[in-house]
């Protein structure tokens, strides 16, 4: 069923958007899921994936299933990103200050190839306010 959801019609009105005016609105649909408990619970239901562990580098994972860096530099989801079943979460580079990163466009989809192209560079709101975020 969670298949059929994300095929049919999530991914056909996400893939009708630019694809960083689709991060960010998957970025504020899983940051307002964040702050409310029901939400989290209901996308952990719905998303979740079986635990199967794995060690790597002497660290173990609870599966090999991993939120790559860059797509939560701020820190907005870090409670939903676990929730969804996702074994390793990396933030990415996060700077000192705040940083517009790149020139637009800066994130590309290659559906024939099941792959996207991140070079949006170092956008992030700061350090300071990531530790603020994530205390």
């Amino acid at each position: 069923m969670t298949d059929f959801l994300y095929q049919i019609l999530l991914r056909n009105f996400l893939f009708k958007l630019e694809p960083e005016k689709a991060h960010d609105l998957a970025s504020c649909v899983l940051g307002f899921a964040e702050r409310i408990p029901i939400f989290r619970k209901t996308f952990s239901r719905l998303l979740h994936v079986k635990s199967n562990p794995v060690s790597l580098f002497g660290i173990s994972f609870p599966n090999i299933l991993g939120l790559a860096a860059g797509l939560d530099k701020n820190g907005m989801f870090s409670g939903v990103s676990s929730s969804l079943g996702f074994g390793h979460v990396e933030v990415g580079t996060v700077t000192p200050i705040p940083q517009p990163g790149n020139d637009k466009p800066r994130l590309f989809r290659y559906p024939e190839k099941h792959a996207l192209v991140n070079r949006m560079g170092f956008n992030n709101l700061g350090a300071s306010a990531l530790v603020e975020r994530l205390r």
